[in-house]
């Protein structure tokens, strides 16, 4: 089972709904995975974080944040509390983050890569990409577009001598460099092609990404606060959407999914310039044939 809840972004209050939603389902329900609307490298930071509590790892996580919607305290505050939660149940029942999103800051992405990297010389074949890997800042912004399809193709025609290297780091480290080909692919469509192309390229890749992931988890149950567009079950403005990509799989059939819309009334929304708009969201606006509900306002 899979409940997802949809936000727009930039409302103070979204942060706490997510962790109330989150810590109820784990409570009373089961939920073990958080499917956050994040790349699979920082998933995997995050869990570094919620098992270790370094608040050094968190802010590893948010500095190539600054600038985006995600970068505020409340965002911040939300994986203290799940770090917090986590500390009261036992570990086989503590959440764990599984990333899906594209990745979107290429600098701290390859940094995870780095940090996968033995201590040891890379075999020569390969020696030469190791160390440019190495090399990359992680709170750089660059594209680093040559370097990552170069390890792409590298990847793919020595993924022996890759896995004999990474061991139990190779499914990871093979993950993330294809998911940095696609964010290239995702953000070049969308200078091309514009935004909607952009949307329609990036849920595909991100369904994709959620398919190859999914085997490899031990049974159980999810839950996910997304961009509210991600959470529609039917094609809304000319895009299949994640989450109609989860309701018509044939890859993941023994997925139920239940998506939770907020709607908001009399709220502020953060603009990404800084400041804050107001913003209002009604049911005439949204994709539905009939609603059977309303919210009841909104706080910030």
């Amino acid at each position: 089972m899979l409940f997802r809840s949809g936000e727009i972004h930039g409302v103070a209050a979204n942060a706490e709904l997510d962790f109330a939603w989150l810590q109820y389902l784990v409570l009373r329900v089961g939920v073990r995975y958080y499917l956050a609307e994040l790349p699979y490298s920082t998933g995997q930071l995050l869990n570094q974080y919620l098992a270790s509590g370094d608040n050094d790892i968190l802010n590893q996580v948010f500095r190539p944040l600054e600038g985006t919607f995600s970068y505020t305290q409340e965002n911040y505050a939300f994986w203290q509390k799940v770090y917090a939660l986590n500390q009261r149940l036992p570990e086989k029942e503590r959440v764990q983050v599984i990333g899906a999103d594209i990745e979107h800051q290429t600098g701290s992405a390859i940094a995870y890569l780095a940090s996968l990297l033995p201590e040891q010389d890379a075999p020569e074949t390969i020696k030469g990409l190791i160390q440019a890997v190495r090399q990359v800042p992680g709170q750089s912004k660059g594209s680093y577009t040559s370097l990552i399809l170069d390890l792409q193709a590298s990847v793919v025609e020595q993924s022996s001598v890759y896995e004999g290297y990474l061991g139990d780091s190779w499914i990871d480290f093979q993950l993330v460099v294809d998911n940095l080909a696609q964010r290239n692919f995702a953000y070049e469509t969308r200078d091309r092609a514009g935004q909607a192309a952009f949307n329609r390229v990036r849920d595909s890749l991100i369904y994709q990404n959620f398919a190859r992931i999914y085997p490899q988890l031990s049974p159980g149950k999810f839950y996910g606060q997304w961009g509210a567009n991600h959470i529609f079950q039917h094609e809304q403005s000319g895009t299949r959407w994640f989450g109609t990509y989860l309701r018509e799989s044939e890859d993941i059939q023994s997925l139920s999914v239940l998506s939770l819309l907020y709607l908001y009334q009399d709220c502020q929304r953060m603009e990404r310039s800084g400041g804050a708009i107001p913003f209002q969201m009604h049911p005439a606006e949204l994709p539905f044939h009939q609603l059977v509900s309303t919210s009841s306002g909104c706080f910030s």
